[in-house]
């Protein structure tokens, strides 16, 4: 049979008795990127566990969850591209953003240019339509805030959101940083205040998380503008000493007093519960958080920074993308954002805002009763 190009069957058993199994080394991530390419592509918000139910569902085969990962990753650089090579286009995206949307401000910072090759810092983008959007039909009050980027590259955003006519969130600036410190925050506070405050902050209303670093910033730079820190992160540090119902009702009537009388009132009722409970309210200035010390300029009595925290939400699924994609990813959300709103008020009929009137009526119904 050596000298034949056939096959001698010795024994044959036609009965099986193994299991069908669902695990299959041969599915590697590379076999899932190639074949799940363009299903990703059409639902980039996929997640793992569902895209391993999937590969169940079509190849009967159980994938672990890191393959899915690895698989997802190649996609992620076939469709959004590779991060490393867009650090060194941010220059060439800046000038662009400042050639073809013109009063735009696009700043990048980058070491070692004397010696390349660059390392790059930050870069920080205000699109012309935010400025006059926010200077021309905002009140003077702004939030600030930053969040950790989610991909392989290190980094913070900082983000500035204020609030427009019918009291919607209305993204001014956003940066990526190397890290949130007290120089990053100036930084980003000195471009900012250059492109939609007057000097020294003057007339302008900031609400901060106090995070670290951005108190010591705004002092520095915006030293005449009021500075409001947000009452659920106050509360959410109280209460890991001092929770239970009572020291949340005494707080929150506190911080909502319209009135001296009122706002010593229930300060008393947390220094009867406890005087260190009073002593670590009493430190944090009352100009800061309560509603009956603020300043009347901006027009508003917001307590909390919810503005930053809802663009932060909408940020997520950009953190993950490289710096270009993530770029570009915030400044066609503003675009369109601001297109769909100009357009919806444009079909609106009413001399007030649809968010004024509803307020009216809520207290139209309180007074009545």
């Amino acid at each position: 049979m050596r000298t034949y190009e056939n096959i001698q069957i010795k024994s044959m058993r036609l009965k099986h008795t193994c299991q069908l199994s669902s695990y299959n080394r041969k599915v590697s991530s590379e076999y899932l990127a190639e074949k799940y390419l363009e299903w990703f592509r059409t639902n980039i918000d996929w997640s793992l566990k569902k895209f391993q139910e999937q590969v169940l569902r079509d190849l009967n085969v159980h994938v672990s969850y890191g393959k899915c990962w690895l698989a997802r990753s190649r996609e992620k650089l076939v469709i959004f591209g590779n991060g490393k090579d867009q650090y060194g286009k941010v220059w060439d995206y800046a000038a662009s953003l400042r050639k073809y949307n013109s009063g735009s401000t696009a700043f990048v910072v980058c070491d070692n240019i004397e010696r390349p090759p660059p390392i790059f810092r930050r870069i920080y983008i205000c699109l012309a339509a935010c400025k006059e959007g926010f200077t021309k039909g905002c009140r003077p009050l702004l939030g600030v805030d930053g969040c950790h980027l989610k991909g392989p590259y290190p980094g913070m955003i900082l983000v500035a959101v204020g609030k427009d006519e019918n009291n919607n969130i209305f993204p001014v600036a956003w940066a990526v940083v190397e890290v949130e410190n007290t120089d990053s925050w100036r930084w980003f506070l000195e471009m900012l205040a250059n492109d939609v405050c007057k000097p020294e902050g003057e007339g302008m209303t900031f609400m901060s998380d106090r995070q670290k670093g951005l108190i010591d910033a705004l002092r520095m730079v915006v030293p005449k503008a009021e500075t409001r820190y947000c009452a659920r992160h106050i509360w959410a540090n109280f209460k890991l000493s001092y929770g239970g119902k009572l020291y949340k009702e005494s707080f929150w009537n506190a911080v909502r007093a319209t009135t001296k009388a009122d706002f010593d009132g229930h300060m008393e009722g947390i220094k009867f519960l406890s005087y260190d409970a009073w002593a670590y309210l009493n430190v944090i200035p009352v100009e800061h958080w309560s509603r009956h010390a603020f300043q009347t300029h901006c027009k508003s009595n917001m307590l909390l920074n919810n503005l930053c925290e809802t663009f932060n939400a909408v940020l997520k699924d950009a953190r993950d993308k490289p710096i270009l994609t993530q770029m570009e990813w915030i400044r066609r959300y503003v675009m369109k954002r601001t297109c769909e709103k100009r357009e919806g008020l444009q079909k609106y009929e009413g001399r007030l805002m649809p968010y004024v009137n509803k307020y009216l009526k809520w207290a139209a119904d309180e007074a009545t009763y």
